[in-house]
Parts: structure tokens; C-alpha cells; sequence
């Protein structure tokens, strides 16, 4: 499996000067300054993530969105806050700040933290699916299973000691939704997207049917989904997203599009390339096989850092999503499990563990691709 790493490059234009950064101190920006720079001139190699992690109520939901003036927080190098940083740090509720949590249909209520029992009585085993080749997020080979994987494992562990629950990894995302969680075989899948099922009219047929067929978590962690193009082709210089309609598009299979639907870059008669992973779609952006990829930023960041300067990160265009465990609304149980696992998130948000967690794994990346 690949092993993504961040040493990210954010493609956002350098210039002027700056001042220095110190971790564990409050930095104010200055003309020039990106996020990665920051972090480069703070660590010594790109950790922009972990930057915005401890500013996102700041920096608002646009990494690029940094204005001069504007003080950040440094984190010290190993993810924590700190003494002169005087905030508490971020949870997954913040995260998540301004986006429209996914609604479930108004014929099925999403569960809530009274259906469980307080304390939670240890039940039958919980059997959780995920899939790799998606690091620093789920990758088999990260440790504790990627970032995801420990936010799940953490939750569950906080909000019911004694309950014993296994992840498997299936690399077959697809099967997840369509066989294995319907039959029951599994109870929980992640991390997957979350639609907006309260305004189904902006949604295909799929994500319609997946609103109705699944109940979504809480959200564990937000993404943003970068947009990459030749460097010396005619995309790279979009000033919208509506520059690239007709473009055609690469996002790995398994991966919902409901984020470029939304936008207007997918449609019925639109063709994408959906290979498996996300190393297949640069392949077939350098070999001129489509116009844009779309991925998570830190695999495409990783992607740019490690190529020869052939492809660029379309600045300023994207968009961000939140991710989700989901179970089938067929499981008599499913619903109890994502109140304890919403239960779990909350009480890890609150102790800070939640975002001792976010820090370790995006600092803790090799430094180079598998």
C-alpha cells in the first residue's frame, strides 16, 4: 500500500519578507507568508496542517484565507499547545464550524446520545470496516491504521471501556456500502464523506439513495479537497471553479463526487476517471490522460513535493468536506453504536485528546513515498 507523508508544498505564491517563528509562540503574518512557509521557517519542513489545526477559528474553513496581520499559533513540535498560547485547543466540533452537519432522512431521525445506556453495557463485539492507500487518514501500514482509525479507536475506548470492537481493513470501499454493511456482516465503515442530505435537489441519484440507505456519525475530522493540473496547461491559472467545467476529471474510485456535482464539474454525461488509488490519477495527469485531479490536499501536496515541478495545485479552488463513520440503517444495532461513537467524540474533543491525536499523526508522516 502507498504510504502518503507530509511534506507538503501549498502552491500559493511566495514572495516579500518574514519574521521569525518560533514553536510554542504566537506569530504575527507578514506580506509573503503561506502557511507551509511558516511551518518550514517554525520546524524546518512543511507541517502547515498542524498550523492550521491550532488556528482554524481563526483562519476560518480556506487555507489559503491568511491575511497579513493576522496572529497564529505556533504549536510546540509535538503537537501541543504552548504556556505564552493562551487558547484551548481545537475539537472536532470547531473543525467542523460552518458546515451543515449530514442530515438523515426526516422519516429516519439521526440517533442521539439518550438511545444509549450511561454507562455503557459491553455488548457483542463491534466490527469496523475501513480501507487503505488513504494516509495519512486510513493506510494499514501507519501506525494505529492512520488518523482516522485512532479517532475511532479513541472514541469508542472513552465513551465504553470493556466493549470489545475489531477494524478490518477491505480495500474494496465499494463493498462496504453495498454488501458488507447491509448484510450486517459489519456494523461501522470510515471514513466517508458526509452529502448534504437535507438539500437532496443538489445531490445524484447515488448520494440520494446513500442518504437513505445510511446514517452518518458526527464529524470526526474535515478535509480539504485539493484541484491539481498540468503545470504548462490550460487549467492552471482558474480563477473559479466554473473555468474548469468540460475539464475532465480524475478522483479515485470509491470516493463520492457529490462535492464537484455540487459545483457543476460532474454530471450525467460527464466522463471521470475513477482508478484505485490516488497515485493512478497523477499518473494519468502527467501522461495527459485527464485535465484535473481532484484528492485530499495531503496526498496531492505530497504529490507535488515529490514531482519535478510538471503539475500545479490550482490556488485558491476546492472544496472541504467532513468525514464520517456511516452504518446501515438495516442494522438493529448501528444507531446505538454512532450515539456511543458521537458520545466518545465529544468527550475526546473536551479533554484535548482529540486534537493530541490530529498532531501526532500529521507530524508523525515519513518523509518520503513509499
Amino acid at each position: 500500500m502507498s504510504r502518503v507523508v507530509l511534506a507538503a508544498v501549498l502552491c500559493l505564491g511566495i514572495g516579500g519578507t518574514a519574521g521569525a517563528q518560533t514553536p510554542c509562540e504566537p506569530y504575527t503574518v507578514v506580506r509573503g507568508d503561506t502557511l507551509n512557509l511558516i511551518a518550514q521557517r517554525a520546524y524546518g519542513v512543511g507541517r502547515h496542517q498542524l498550523i492550521y489545526e491550532a488556528n482554524v477559528e481563526t483562519i476560518g474553513r480556506n487555507l489559503n484565507a491568511i491575511e497579513v496581520g493576522m496572529v497564529l499559533n505556533i504549536p510546540c513540535r509535538d503537537g501541543s499547545l504552548g504556556p505564552n498560547i493562551a487558547v484551548s485547543p481545537v475539537t472536532h466540533e470547531t473543525i467542523a464550524q460552518g458546515i451543515e452537519p449530514p442530515a438523515a432522512d426526516p422519516t429516519s431521525p439521526p440517533p442521539a446520545p439518550d438511545r444509549i445506556a450511561a454507562p455503557w453495557v459491553p455488548g457483542p463485539e463491534i466490527r469496523i470496516l475501513t480501507a487503505g492507500n488513504d494516509g495519512p487518514l486510513a493506510d494499514e501500514g501507519l501506525p494505529g491504521g492512520g488518523l482516522i482509525a485512532e479517532l475511532v479507536r479513541a472514541a469508542l475506548r472513552q465513551a465504553a471501556p470493556g466493549q470489545r470492537f475489531r477494524i478490518d481493513f477491505v480495500d474494496d470501499r465499494e463493498a462496504h456500502l453495498s454488501v458488507l454493511l447491509p448484510s450486517t456482516a459489519f456494523d461501522l465503515s470510515f471514513p466517508w464523506f458526509g452529502p448534504n442530505c437535507g438539500q437532496p435537489g443538489r445531490l445524484s441519484a447515488e448520494m440520494r439513495q446513500r442518504c437513505a440507505d445510511f446514517a452518518f456519525s458526527n464529524p470526526l475530522y474535515e478535509v480539504q479537497m485539493g484541484l491539481y493540473a498540468r503545470a504548462d496547461g490550460p487549467y492552471v491559472g482558474a480563477a473559479d471553479m466554473g473555468a474548469l467545467a468540460g475539464a475532465r476529471i480524475c478522483r479515485p474510485a470509491g470516493f463520492a463526487v457529490f462535492d464537484l456535482e455540487e459545483a457543476g464539474l460532474v454530471s450525467a454525461d460527464t466522463a471521470m476517471l475513477r482508478p484505485a488509488t490516488a497515485a493512478d490519477c497523477f499518473r494519468a495527469l502527467a501522461a495527459g490522460d485527464v485535465d484535473i485531479v481532484s484528492v485530499n490536499s495531503l496526498a496531492g501536496d505530497t504529490a507535488l513535493a515529490g514531482g519535478d515541478g510538471a503539475l500545479a495545485r490550482l490556488a485558491g479552488l476546492g472544496t472541504r468536506q467532513t468525514l464520517h463513520v456511516v452504518t446501515s440503517r438495516s442494522n438493529p444495532r448501528g444507531a446505538a453504536y454512532l450515539a456511543l461513537l458521537n458520545r466518545g467524540l465529544q468527550e475526546i474533543g473536551a479533554s484535548g485528546e482529540w486534537f493530541r491525536i490530529v498532531s501526532r499523526s500529521l507530524s508523525a508522516q515519513p518523509a518520503g513515498v513509499d
